[in-house]
C-alpha cells in the first residue's frame, strides 16, 4: 500500500508525481485499528473508522460512522491550498480533487479541512483532477438506499412531519391505542402559544403528584430540576420497529443560552409508543431533565426561549435532469 506513517496520526503518500502529507487532527490515541498487507483501518475520530485504499492515482477513505446523526472530523494537508467547487468537492493544489458522497466540507487557509459526515457509510476520495472524466465513464447507475435504513421519500411525496407535546406525567405501561391516552398526563401550560417549561408542576393533583409537587404548585416555586416528558406524533410510519424500541430519530433540545439565543442541540433518544399503518400515524416518547436558573453539575442554566425539533435521517429523492456527452 502506498502509505507511510510519519507519526501517530500523520501519513504521507504518493499521488501522481507528488508526495502529500496528511494529518488526522481529530484522531484518538488508538489511531490504527488494523494494519496488515491486505487491510488498513484507522480511527479518524471517536466513532468513525476509515478503511484506506491508496494507489498512485487515488487515496480513498471508506468511512463507517457508528452514530446516527451528523458528526465531523478534521484533517490537514501540510502546505496545501484549496479552492471550493461545491460543498462536497474541493480542488487541492490546483490539480487534485477531494470529494465526499454523504457529507460536506469547510476549510481554512492553513490546509485544515472540517469534514461533516452525514451517511453511516461514506466515501472520501482524493484523486488527480485529470482522472475525473475516466471515473465518470466507468460509472454505473444504481438505486439509492438511505444509509440510515429509514425509507427514502419518493419525489413529490409528502415528507414526514412531527408535532411535539410537553407533559409532566408519563406512564410507560399505559395505553395510547384507546379513546383516552393513559400514557401522558398534565400537559405543560401554554402562554402566547408557547409551552412553559418549568420546575413548578403544571397542575395541582392529589392522585398523580407527590406531596412535594402539590406544595411546590401552591408555593409557585419548584425543585432544582424536573423531568419533562415529550409526546411526539408523526404523520406517517417511517420505521419498522416494535413498540418500546429505540427509534433512529432523535429529539433535539436547544436550551436557552442568553438573550434570544440558544445553545447547540442536545440529542435525546426517542422510543416508539404506538403506530398504525392504516391510519398512517406513529407516536414516540422522549424525556429530558430541565434545571432551574443557576449552575448545576458544572452547567449554567438560564431562563429564555428554547426550541425543539426532530432529527429524522430519511433521504428525499429529487428529480434532476442529467445529460452525459462522452467524446471518444
Amino acid at each position: 500500500m502506498n502509505l507511510n506513517f510519519l507519526s501517530n496520526s500523520v501519513v504521507s503518500f504518493l499521488l501522481g508525481e507528488e508526495t502529500l502529507t496528511l494529518e488526522f487532527i481529530s484522531a484518538p490515541s488508538d489511531f490504527v485499528v488494523e494494519k496488515n498487507d491486505n487491510n488498513l483501518v484507522l480511527n479518524v475520530r471517536k466513532d468513525i473508522t476509515a478503511q484506506v485504499t491508496s494507489n498512485e492515482k487515488s487515496f480513498i477513505l471508506n468511512l463507517n460512522k457508528k452514530l446516527s446523526y451528523t458528526v465531523s472530523f478534521a484533517i490537514r494537508f501540510l502546505g496545501a491550498s484549496f479552492n471550493k467547487i461545491s460543498d462536497k468537492k474541493l480542488q487541492l493544489n490546483d490539480k487534485y480533487i477531494l470529494e465526499i458522497d454523504f457529507g460536506s466540507f469547510n476549510f481554512n487557509d492553513n490546509g485544515t479541512v472540517l469534514i461533516k459526515v452525514s451517511g453511516n457509510n461514506s466515501k472520501l476520495k482524493l484523486y488527480l483532477e485529470n482522472d475525473e472524466v475516466e471515473e465518470v465513464k466507468g460509472l454505473t447507475v444504481e438505486a439509492f438506499t438511505s444509509p440510515s435504513g429509514l425509507p427514502t421519500i419518493s419525489f413529490g411525496a409528502r415528507e414526514p412531519e412531527f408535532a411535539i407535546g410537553t407533559f409532566d406525567y408519563f406512564n410507560e405501561s399505559g395505553d395510547i391505542d384507546t379513546t383516552q391516552d393513559t400514557v401522558f398526563k398534565f400537559p405543560r401550560l401554554i402562554r402566547n402559544g408557547v409551552p412553559i417549561i418549568s420546575t413548578v408542576p403544571a397542575e395541582y393533583d392529589t392522585t398523580y403528584y407527590s406531596i412535594t409537587d402539590q406544595n411546590n404548585y401552591l408555593a409557585g416555586k419548584g425543585e432544582v430540576s424536573r423531568t419533562i416528558y415529550f409526546k411526539i406524533v408523526c404523520n406517517s410510519v417511517i420505521e419498522n420497529i416494535n413498540v418500546g424500541a429505540i427509534s433512529k430519530c432523535q429529539l433535539k433540545v436547544y436550551l436557552p443560552s442568553g438573550l434570544d439565543t440558544v445553545s447547540s442541540a442536545v440529542y435525546v433518544p426517542m422510543t416508539m409508543r404506538y403506530y398504525n399503518s392504516v391510519k398512517n400515524v406513529s407516536i414516540y416518547s422522549a424525556e429530558y431533565t430541565f434545571h432551574s436558573s443557576g449552575i448545576h453539575n458544572s452547567v449554567e442554566y438560564v431562563d429564555g426561549y428554547m426550541f425543539f425539533d426532530v432529527y429524522a435521517p430519511v433521504s428525499v429523492q429529487r428529480d434532476i435532469p442529467l445529460q452525459f456527452n462522452f467524446l471518444t
